[in-house]
């Protein structure tokens, strides 16, 4: 078995087809195989980043000014609050 430092010399393609053949020794019914195929695409998605398929991750640094949940939609101005008997 690779250790982690034996990984971090490995180039993504060499980790890549390593990867693959443990996969394919693995859905030959190689059970330990499985175990390694998992890791070495373990440290290829590590070194990969966050992969998403629903775009890039979100940001939540933005700070948003505290609102009331009962303040969905704002209050109403203009004509049609007041066509309405709303306040302004």
């Amino acid at each position: 078995m690779t250790t982690a430092d034996d990984l971090d010399l490995l180039t993504d393609g060499a980790l890549a087809e390593m990867a693959s053949a443990e996969r394919q020794r693995a859905l030959r019914g190689d059970r330990s195989a499985f175990g390694r195929a998992h890791v070495l695409e373990c440290e290829l998605r590590r070194r990969a980043g966050t992969i998403s398929s629903f775009g890039p991750p979100l940001d939540f640094t933005v700070a948003r000014s505290p609102r009331p949940w009962w303040r969905f939609w704002g209050r109403t101005s203009g004509a049609a609050g007041a066509s309405m008997g709303l306040p302004s």
